[in-house]
C-alpha cells in the first residue's frame, strides 16, 4: 500500500468555513423536522431501561448488548436539562449527525477538491438514512462520527506518520468502543491497514516506526477497559453466556434484503419497484467506478474506507451469529465518498484525455451527475417526515375512540413493553393461539395490538396464523421501521380462530 499524496495537509480556509457553515446549516434543518414524533420500539426500550435510571446506574449496570453506554449518558443529561420529550431523548443522536456532516467535508478536502467535498458531505447531510438514524435515540450517529474521526487521524499520520496522529485515533476509538462494542470491527481494519503500512517502505524507501503505532493501539485500548471498568465483568458473561435469541432470524439474507429495501426508501420515497432497480444499478456502476479512481490515488485510502465493512460482516457472524443493516451504518459516509468520486470520474472513462481535465465538459458532467443524486436523496425525506417510526400512539388514539368497556385488549409481541411500560396500559399478552381461542370463549368482542410480524412467525407461528384468521384487514398505522407497522384488529363478539 501506498500513502496518499499529503506532503502538505490542506488547512481550512474562509471558503471552507462558509461552505461547512451552509453544510451544518442544512442538516441541523433536515434533523429538525419531526424530530419530535414517537418513540419506536427500541428507543422506548432504551429510555426505560438505559436512559431514565441515574447516572450511577447508567456507568455500573450493563443490562445486554442494546446498551449504549455513552449515548445512555448523554441522552440522561439530556433529559435533566430539557424534561422527557422524544426530541431531548434523540438530541445527542442528532447532533452527532450534524457534527459528522462538516467532519466528512475535512476528511474529504484532505483527499479531494473542494467540490468534490462539497458534494459528498452535502449529499451526507440530505441522506434518508443519516436523517433517519440521526432522529434514532441510539448511539448510530455518535459511532459514525468517532469512527469517521479515526479514519481522519489516519489518513493525517499516512502524511507524517507522528504519534499525535496515533494517540488522537486511539481516543476517538476508545470513545467509538463506549458508544457502541461494534466500534472493535473498524478499529481491528484500521490496525490491519496501519500494520501494512507500518511493514512497508514508503515512496522514498524510507521505513516507518511501528512503536509509533503501537501508542495509538495502548491509547485505544487502555481507554476502551477503563471506560467498561464498571460493568467489564457483566459485559464478558453476557457475551459468554447469552446468545442472542435472533440467530436464525436476522440472518445476512434478510439483512441483504433489508438493505436494499432501505436503499430504494432513500431513493424518492421508494418510489416504485422499477426505481429501486434503477438505483440499485446506478449504485453499483458509481461504486465501481469511485472504487477504481480511489485505488489510483491510495490503495491505503481505499482500505480504509472498504475494509471495516468486510471485518463488520465476518466479525457479527461469528460474535452472535446475527446480521442487522444498522451494524453498517457507520460505512455511510464511506460508501458517500466512493460513490461521489465515482460520479464525478465515470463521463471522464467515455470521453479522451482532452475533454476529461477539470473544468471539461466531463467534470461538469460528473458534477452534475453528483449534483442529480443529492436532489434525489432530498426528494426521498418527506417520507421520513410523513411517518413516525413507529406508530403506537397512533395505534392507540385510534383504539381508545372505538373500544368499549367491556372489551379488552390483548398485546402481543413487541408491543407488550411499550404499552405497559411507556403508556401505562396494564393489558394482558397473548402468548399462544389458544389464547384466541379463550378470548373468543368469553362472549365479548375484543382487540389486539401486534407489530413486527416477522418475529411472532419465527417464535410462534401457531400464533401468526391464527392471526390472519381472525385479523384479516386489520388497521395499519405505518411507520419507516421496516417491518414496524402497528396492527390494530378489532375481533367482534362471536367470532374465533377457526
Amino acid at each position: 500500500m501506498h500513502a496518499p499524496v499529503l506532503a502538505h495537509p490542506k488547512w481550512l480556509d474562509r471558503r471552507d468555513a462558509w461552505v461547512c457553515a451552509l453544510l451544518v446549516t442544512v442538516a441541523l434543518a433536515t434533523r429538525a423536522v419531526g424530530l419530535n414524533s414517537g418513540l419506536w420500539l427500541d428507543e422506548i426500550n432504551g429510555l426505560i431501561d438505559w436512559m431514565r435510571p441515574s447516572f450511577t446506574e447508567i456507568l455500573t449496570v450493563w443490562k445486554g448488548d442494546g446498551q449504549h453506554p455513552f449515548y445512555a449518558l448523554l441522552a440522561h443529561a439530556s433529559l435533566v436539562l430539557f424534561g422527557e420529550h422524544p426530541w431531548s431523548v434523540r438530541l445527542p443522536a442528532a447532533l452527532f449527525g450534524v457534527a459528522t456532516v462538516p467532519l466528512l467535508y475535512v476528511l474529504a478536502r484532505q483527499l479531494g477538491s473542494r467540490t468534490e467535498a462539497g458534494l459528498a458531505a452535502g449529499l451526507l447531510a440530505v441522506s434518508y438514512h443519516h436523517v433517519w438514524f440521526s432522529q434514532n435515540a441510539r448511539g448510530y450517529t455518535a459511532l459514525t462520527f468517532f469512527v469517521l474521526l479515526a479514519t481522519y487521524c489516519i489518513v493525517r499520520a499516512l502524511a507524517d506518520w507522528r504519534m499525535r496522529w496515533f494517540l488522537a485515533w486511539g481516543v476517538a476509538i476508545a470513545l467509538g468502543g463506549y458508544t457502541h462494542l461494534t466500534t472493535v470491527f473498524p478499529a481491528a481494519a484500521h490496525a490491519i491497514v496501519i500494520a501494512l503500512l507500518a511493514l512497508g517502505r514508503t515512496p522514498d524507501g524510507s521505513r516507518r516506526d511501528g512503536r509509533i503505532a503501537l501508542a495509538g493501539f495502548g491509547v485505544a485500548a487502555g481507554l476502551t477497559l477503563l471506560l467498561y471498568t464498571p460493568i467489564l465483568d457483566q459485559v464478558v458473561w453476557w457475551f459468554l453466556n447469552r446468545p442472542s435469541n435472533f440467530e436464525g432470524i436476522s440472518t445476512p439474507g434478510w439483512a441483504a434484503g433489508e438493505a436494499l429495501r432501505m436503499l430504494r426508501r432513500g431513493v424518492v420515497g421508494g418510489a416504485g419497484a422499477l426505481a429501486g432497480v434503477v438505483a440499485l444499478a446506478a449504485a453499483t456502476v458509481l461504486m465501481a467506478a469511485g472504487a477504481l479512481a480511489w485505488a489510483r490515488q491510495s490503495r491505503a485510502v481505499l482500505a480504509l474506507f472498504v475494509l471495516p465493512a468486510l471485518v463488520t460482516f465476518a466479525g457479527a457472524l461469528v460474535v452472535r451469529g446475527t446480521m442487522y443493516p444498522r451494524f453498517f451504518f457507520y460505512v455511510l459516509p464511506y460508501v458517500v465518498l466512493i460513490a461521489v468520486r465515482g460520479a464525478l470520474r465515470l463521463p471522464a472513462l467515455f470521453m479522451s484525455a482532452e475533454r476529461a481535465g477539470p473544468g471539461s465538459v466531463a467534470a461538469r458532467a460528473g458534477t452534475a451527475i453528483a449534483a442529480l443524486m443529492i436532489v434525489a436523496s432530498a426528494l426521498s425525506l418527506p417520507y421520513n417526515y410523513r411517518y413516525p417510526k413507529q406508530d403506537f400512539a397512533g395505534a392507540l388514539e385510534y383504539l381508545d375512540a372505538r373500544r368499549q368497556p367491556d372489551e379488552p385488549v390483548l398485546l402481543i409481541g413487541a408491543t407488550v413493553g411499550p404499552y405497559r411500560n411507556y403508556f401505562a396500559r396494564d393489558w394482558p399478552e397473548l402468548t399462544s393461539a389458544a389464547g384466541l381461542d379463550s378470548a373468543a370463549a368469553a362472549g365479548s368482542g375484543y382487540w389486539l395490538l401486534y407489530t413486527l410480524p416477522r418475529y411472532i412467525e419465527a417464535g410462534t407461528p401457531d400464533l401468526m396464523a391464527g392471526l390472519r384468521r381472525v385479523c384479516p384487514a386489520p388497521e395499519i398505522f405505518r411507520g419507516t421501521v421496516g417491518g414496524g407497522d402497528v396492527m390494530v384488529c378489532h375481533v367482534p363478539a362471536g367470532s374465533g380462530p377457526s
